[in-house]
């Protein structure tokens, strides 16, 4: 065992253990003639030269070795074959997914995102106050009011120049607003997946847990029944109607956290004086409460200079320590049409499909080798 299953002294040992005498003849007898052949072998010698050397025959064996090795053989050289092919196709997918993705990446997204977050995010609300700053429901007032309001809604020019309501729709004067701005929040059920100890039972009527599907509030509150239009950011409202605008306006399509689309909702006014009034309505009627678990304002803009969509979340969660944790986030997007018009539109175009038909490739040779192997029905 201490040769290859195919080389040829392995071949030359297993004849002379089947077809040499017995150990007493070996003993008494004429030295065979085969053993000067064994000694004589080399790793370098030929297979089929010395299988020459044999007629074939039953007894000799030679036919079943020969063929069982020309197997072996030809069975290595089809594994190297498919490993070349492989080999092939899986640096020409890597090749094609680069391009593809090279080719994705405006130059453009960087200096969006960071015109978007130190307009809307890095502004200062008050002195050494910025959305990353808000602590308090008092905070969150502040910053709509003026910060957020009159950067995402401006109203006029330097040199106090008003802007046209056309005008009004840009956000630092290139990003058009696609729809309006959305406000939106979820809440928690109270004493639900939380429980009181018993020894302050006398003390504390509530206690408001983490937001979980289990733990989400849907039942209105507060000015729910008021006649204003406004009252509706009282009513929660399901993920299937706040989402059909979701193909224009991505209300969508930027919600990665664990709240979801659904909510209480109030989509704000174009015009800056009008915005604002709805923020003091809804905090002038205790908007935020202590069921509040997270504050989230979404909206598109689109920027024709660059071709860059951008869909910005801002979230404030409210965590059941009282303290609040803000996050921000711009997603640039390129716009891109299934009518190419550039011999560079034309190459991304036929990389995306080539990459596509690659993923359907693999994605079939994998699901035909895990039901040959796996899901094999006996009979």
């Amino acid at each position: 065992f201490f040769f290859r299953k195919d080389s040829s002294a392995a071949f030359l040992l297993w004849h002379a253990s089947c077809c040499l005498p017995s150990t007493a003849t070996l003993r008494t007898g004429p030295r065979p003639h085969v053993m000067p052949q064994i000694m004589m072998v080399t790793p370098k010698d030929d297979q089929g030269a010395l299988l020459n050397d044999y007629d074939g025959s039953p007894e000799m064996g030679g036919e079943r070795i020969y063929s069982e090795m020309d197997r072996m053989r030809q069975k290595k050289m089809t594994k190297a074959k498919w490993f070349l092919w492989e080999t092939a196709f899986f640096l020409l997918f890597v090749g094609v997914y680069s391009i593809s993705s090279s080719m994705n990446i405006s130059s453009w997204m960087f200096p969006t995102t960071d015109t978007l977050t130190q307009a809307l995010v890095a502004n200062e609300y008050t002195k050494g106050k910025n959305f990353y700053n808000i602590r308090t429901v008092t905070d969150f007032y502040e910053f709509m009011l003026r910060s957020f309001i009159p950067n995402a809604l401006p109203t006029e020019w330097y040199k106090d120049q008003p802007f046209s309501p056309y005008e009004r729709r840009f956000v630092m004067y290139h990003n058009y607003l696609v729809g309006r701005v959305r406000l939106r929040q979820v809440r928690v059920k109270p004493n639900v997946d939380c429980k009181i100890p018993s020894q302050f039972e006398n003390q504390v009527q509530n206690c408001y847990p983490d937001f979980t599907e289990r733990t989400e509030e849907t039942s209105p509150y507060g000015q729910s029944n008021n006649t204003s239009p406004w009252s509706i950011a009282f009513r929660w409202t399901n993920q299937s109607i706040l989402c059909k605008a979701a193909a224009v306006e991505g209300y969508c399509k930027v919600n990665t956290d664990n709240f979801g689309p659904a909510g209480y909702y109030l989509d704000l006014d174009t015009d800056q004086e009008r915005a604002k009034e709805q923020i003091r309505w809804l905090r002038d009627n205790k908007w935020v409460d202590r069921q509040t678990r997270a504050i989230v304002i979404d909206f598109t803009s689109v920027n024709t200079n660059t071709e860059l969509y951008a869909a910005t979340h801002l979230k404030m969660e409210l965590l059941p320590t009282g303290g609040w944790r803000n996050d921000a986030r711009v997603k640039p997007m390129e716009t891109f049409e299934l009518r190419p018009e550039s011999p560079t539109q034309y190459a991304r175009l036929v990389a995306e499909i080539t990459l596509i038909t690659f993923v359907i490739f693999y994605l079939l040779v994998e699901v035909t080798v895990d039901f040959r192997s796996y899901w094999v029905i006996p009979t």
